[in-house]
């Protein structure tokens, strides 16, 4: 049990988040996700001060050192980062308003050697995840909703992978947003920004069958006097798909696994860094150059042998070509 005294102090912190997230849709322009995504790290960091008798305010560097060294060895880097992207935001709107004198975050350091390595699935293991789906929707079925669901559940694995969608961007996209005669999807991205990607057959095959066998069922299980959805993918009531119902469906990889995949994939076949860039909505080209980072040794030490300014053979340039040809 808390004393009153810590409860009013929690209610205060309480209070403070709420009106940081709120300024941060409004005047930052971050998004509903990221002020999410930020609230709920707030919360757990006022939960953990809590049981300390802390505010928010009265957080000194070694407090938050402390808590910053007890979650980020049980956190994915990506993760860590996210949190301290969201302390720092927080802090700083503290200190900009007056409320504190020393920014706790400030003397934290991300390690240098924490990798930004994609969470990609080798070809191999997606072929095998689209193959069982394929064979679930096609199958037997003992209802007519769960072969419906089944389709559908194929149609998005494959939609992501075929497209490199988002798993926002796949609730959001509308029947009219895609054109299976041009395999062509409009996305529509972070900070509405829209982008047209090209899809794959095999995301149009299961488009084209979703469409024709699961979706106009599904979406006759509405609620009686609710508008039809324009969603593409619904839910079994009938209505538009959130990312959790998205995470739900997809089965032996996550949303974000499938757009991973696709990208290191579509490097590995030889694509360019600036077509996946496009393909995956990414603003700055050093996002989508991690992809570009997993290159074989051998690889690595042959093409280092041919291309290398100084690295000529005996021949000289001739030398060079004869051996290029080789």
């Amino acid at each position: 049990m808390y004393c009153s005294c810590c409860i009013s102090v929690y209610v205060q912190d309480q209070q403070l988040i709420e009106e940081f997230c709120g300024r941060l849709r409004s005047l930052r322009g971050r998004s509903e996700a990221t002020a999410l995504a930020y609230r709920k790290d707030l919360v757990q960091w006022s939960g953990y001060l809590l049981n300390q008798g802390i505010s928010l305010p009265e957080v000194r560097v070694r407090s938050f050192r402390s808590y910053w060294t007890s979650i980020t060895d049980r956190r994915s880097n990506r993760t860590a980062i996210r949190k301290l992207h969201a302390f720092r935001a927080f802090y700083g709107w503290l200190l900009k308003n007056g409320m504190i004198s020393q920014d706790p975050t400030a003397f934290v350091r991300l390690e240098k050697n924490w990798s930004s390595k994609p969470r990609s699935c080798s070809l191999e293991v997606v072929r095998d995840v689209l193959d069982r789906a394929r064979r679930r929707a096609l199958g037997p079925h003992r209802t007519t909703l769960t072969r419906q669901l089944a389709i559908r559940d194929w149609a998005i694995m494959e939609f992501l992978y075929g497209s490199g969608a988002r798993r926002k961007e796949c609730c959001e996209t509308d029947v009219w947003d895609i054109t299976i005669e041009a395999r062509t999807v409009l996305l529509h991205g972070k900070g509405s920004k829209d982008r047209k990607v090209a899809m794959t057959e095999s995301a149009v095959e299961a488009l084209r069958i979703y469409q024709r066998e699961a979706r106009p069922g599904l979406l006759r299980r509405r609620p009686k006097g609710e508008p039809a959805s324009a969603a593409v993918f619904l839910t079994k009531a009938g209505t538009r798909m959130c990312p959790e119902s998205i995470n739900k469906a997809t089965k032996g990889m996550t949303p974000h696994q499938f757009r991973h995949s696709y990208a290191q994939h579509s490097v590995d076949a030889g694509a360019s860094l600036a077509h996946v860039q496009e393909q995956l909505g990414h603003v700055l080209p050093q996002t989508t150059a991690i992809y570009a980072g997993h290159v074989p040794f051998d690889e690595l030490q042959k093409a280092h042998k041919l291309y290398h300014p100084r690295r000529l053979p005996r021949g000289g340039e001739e030398g060079q070509d004869k051996e290029r040809q080789g």
